[in-house]
């Protein structure tokens, strides 16, 4: 034992060195592998946050917006919403495309009372994400919210709208509440009794509506569709889905033709760049209205056609 202890003190300098250095040699790795575990960690959730905002990226089509296009897209966007907070609303409108101008506000007064004052009562701060990009049109989600700094209220609420960017007289224009956009169709079709010309079609987010001008080749009174059902006028897309119109949103008189008559019809198709509309159809025209009303059990009535229009 005397001899052991001769022996640490006389080595005992080199002893705890090497004990130093074997805890220094085990330990190091181990804190160096956790402190590279913990910023792989740190960075896959930094790459997650950004794939989901990044605003460039079109969630519904999935693609990629270029960064010119995105940043012109997004300042009209800025433009127009700061227009809004700052009491200028006039300015704003003239950002407005023609279109959405003559499907949503024919006038000033008219986009000041329906969406100025109704969504920019208060100044708004707003969220942009890519949502779909077709062609020429570029749909933004936008999530409008209350400014807490102009309001002070922390309990903010939130508006939703989809803002489309469209190019019209050699300028980027903007269509807003939902609105997508105006396309020209220009077909036809027509019967010894009606011919129908179906114009264009204004496009939204959850519906379109179709612009007809029916003429009336008869001295009789002619209704485009009876009501009886709510699916005797519908879209059929590529795979023969059927998109029914707002039959409840409609009056007999809105239908009733004589001579020639323009009408507009909505129906129930939400935007969708994947599928295309092939034809428009009417599959319960009455032909003689004033006979058709005098029967009581209006099943009973036969004198009726059915038109279907390629587009």
């Amino acid at each position: 034992m005397n001899r052991f202890i001769r022996w640490y003190n006389k080595n005992r300098k080199i002893i705890w060195l090497t004990i130093v250095i074997a805890i220094i040699v085990i330990t190091i790795p181990r804190i160096l592998n956790q402190y590279a575990k913990n910023n792989n960690d740190v960075s896959s959730s930094i790459n997650n946050t950004t794939t989901y905002n990044n605003k460039s990226y079109s969630v519904i089509t999935e693609e990629n917006i270029a960064e010119e296009t995105d940043t012109q897209n997004t300042n009209i966007i800025d433009i127009f919403i700061e227009y809004c907070n700052n009491q200028n609303p006039e300015k704003a409108y003239e950002i407005l495309s023609n279109d959405c101008k003559q499907s949503l506000y024919p006038t000033i007064d008219e986009f000041i009372e329906k969406y100025y004052n109704r969504i920019f009562e208060n100044k708004k701060s707003y969220d942009i994400q890519a949502w779909i990009s077709n062609y020429n049109y570029y749909t933004y989600k936008i999530n409008l919210k209350e400014d807490m700094l102009s309001t002070g209220n922390t309990n903010t609420s939130s508006i939703e709208d989809y803002y489309t960017i469209v190019y019209e007289d050699r300028d980027y224009k903007l269509n807003i509440n939902s609105y997508i956009g105006n396309i020209e169709i220009n077909r036809s079709k027509q019967t010894d009794e009606l011919e129908i010309s179906v114009l264009s079609k204004d496009v939204f987010m959850d519906y379109e509506i179709y612009n007809l001008v029916v003429k009336n080749k008869t001295i009789k009174s002619i209704l485009l569709d009876s009501l009886e059902t709510t699916n005797s006028m519908y879209l059929l897309d590529t795979g023969d889905l059927h998109y029914d119109a707002y039959s409840h949103e409609i009056v007999t008189e809105e239908l009733r033709v004589r001579g020639e008559k323009e009408i507009s019809i909505k129906f129930n198709k939400k935007y969708d760049t994947q599928r295309e509309i092939t034809k428009i159809v009417f599959s319960d025209i009455i032909l003689d209205y004033n006979s058709y009303t005098t029967y009581n059990n209006k099943s009973d009535y036969k004198d009726r056609t059915t038109i279907e229009i390629e587009l």
